[in-house]
């Protein structure tokens, strides 16, 4: 029974005017109207869900990861989709200090740890991990530079899949071909792709 069919029945039992009981014609009438409420119930919860991006689970976060030009991402976790549009529309525009910046990154989709170079006025962005999903090493620099100020120079330090590293996965051809990913994905994150071998 719906919440609101529930206050109707709550509303009309002191009245004594009407037979709630089952097979009575106002139960009939009711049981009808509760398939009305319960449409519209549903959508009014899914509504509220798609309201608040830690419980949106569709188009919530689409509408938001478009306004937030997101929508190129195929994220494929729920969790990292909300944590990225989190960070992303908590970044203020005096948040330019270390810890803002840092922020900044994270809003970009980059865990990273940034040093700071104030003699040669520049940081260094040393990755850390990745929130967002990214295709390839551009795509990671330009979405932490338009989050950066633009007047500051910053150096990267990401993707750390060395050839040293991948001699020692100790993978034949066959299977390096069997995982299938373009070198690309391999700069961003090769080490996790060939763990622990094939």
């Amino acid at each position: 029974m719906t919440k609101s069919i529930e206050s109707i029945a709550r509303l009309l039992r002191p009245l004594c005017l009407y037979r709630l009981n089952c097979g009575s014609f106002i139960d009939a009438e009711l049981a009808a109207y509760n398939a009305g409420f319960a449409l519209i119930e549903n959508k009014l919860d899914t509504l509220w869900e798609e309201s608040f991006i830690q419980t949106s689970k569709s188009y919530g976060l689409i509408l938001r990861e478009q306004m937030m030009q997101l929508w190129l991402r195929p994220l494929s976790n729920i969790a990292k989709r909300r944590e990225l549009l989190i960070y992303r529309l908590a970044v203020a525009p005096n948040d330019y200090n270390l810890k803002g910046m840092l922020n900044s990154v994270r809003a970009a989709g980059l865990n990273a740890k940034i040093e700071e170079d104030i003699a040669n006025e520049r940081i260094r962005i040393v990755e850390d991990g990745y929130i967002s999903d990214f295709s390839n090493m551009d795509e990671v620099i330009e979405d932490v530079r338009q989050m950066l100020p633009a007047h500051l120079d910053a150096d990267f330090e990401i993707g750390n899949f060395t050839w040293n590293q991948f001699d020692q996965c100790d993978v034949t051809f066959d299977e390096f071909d069997s995982k299938d990913v373009p070198w690309a994905k391999l700069d961003i994150d090769g080490a996790s792709i060939f763990e622990g071998g094939a």
